[in-house]
């Protein structure tokens, strides 16, 4: 990587981060500055990598179709022009990544340099199952789907090189082991553990151990704008629960699980 390209990776990390700021600050989400990727995806086809430039201008201007649609999921109308766009944005990405992770060249596993071996590679909404997956959208890795013990081990380094705003955990946080060894959190874990109430910022107590983990991951990776956990490893159909960035669980009915 050049040295204008770790600028742009710098302002392109700095911007994710300042935008989850934002929203914590006034509760708005205003989404990345997509224009200075645009600018990135001009000067990577200048330097002679077009199809990787190419494949964040595609990403970004399905991120910009969605926000303009107000929805990341087509309307049904076959008269709708932003969906018949968006059709035609999808097949040109996935046709890019493909060939983006073909040959020794391969831009897509390049951008996985610092990701453990296992990870694979992404496009598409759907959070992934069994292997760790990273997640590509507006041309860079958002979404990651791995373990908690993965994440632990690798997260940081991930965060150093990808914008990384939302994180889906295939196994629940071992709260007593994973957070007492050199992590500075200011809740006694043995008291979570035992359910016992524990004060909010807003006096309020923690409902349960899934609500206080969602806290505790905030806590320490605050750039991640969205966790998504395990509701408990007990139950067999191993539906996710979302923690807001208020800390509240937000948990389905019994209608919803399927």
């Amino acid at each position: 990587m050049t040295e204008k390209e770790q600028q742009f990776l710098a302002a392109i990390l700095s911007d994710a981060s300042d935008a989850v700021v934002h929203e914590q600050e006034t509760g708005k989400w205003l989404g990345v500055d997509l224009g200075l990727r645009l600018i990135y995806s001009d000067y990577l086809q200048e330097q002679g990598q077009e199809k990787r430039g190419e494949f964040i201008m595609v990403q970004c201007c399905l991120a910009e179709l969605s926000r303009e649609l107000m929805s990341d999921e087509d309307c049904g109308s076959e008269d709708c022009g932003g969906c018949k766009e968006k059709k035609k944005l999808r097949e040109r990405e996935r046709e890019l990544f493909i060939r983006g992770m073909a040959g020794s060249d391969s831009w897509v596993y390049k951008s996985l340099n610092n990701f453990p071996g296992n990870f694979v590679p992404a496009i598409g909404t759907t959070r992934g199952r069994g292997a760790p997956h990273a997640f590509f959208s507006s041309g860079f890795v958002e979404k990651v789907t791995c373990s908690f013990e993965e994440w632990r081990e690798h997260g940081n380094t991930i965060l150093q090189q990808q914008p990384v705003l939302e994180v889906t955990l295939t196994t629940h946080p071992a709260l007593k082991e994973a957070f007492c060894d050199g992590y500075p959190y200011p809740w006694p874990t043995a008291m979570v553990l035992e359910r016992k109430a524990l004060p909010r910022e807003n006096g309020k107590a923690y409902r349960d151990t899934d609500e206080m983990a969602g806290a505790c991951l905030k806590f320490q990776w605050p750039s991640v704008r969205k966790w998504h956990l395990l509701r408990g490893l007990s139950n067999p159909d191993y539906w996710y629960q979302t923690v807001d960035r208020s800390g509240r669980s937000i948990y389905p009915s019994a209608d919803d699980v399927s």
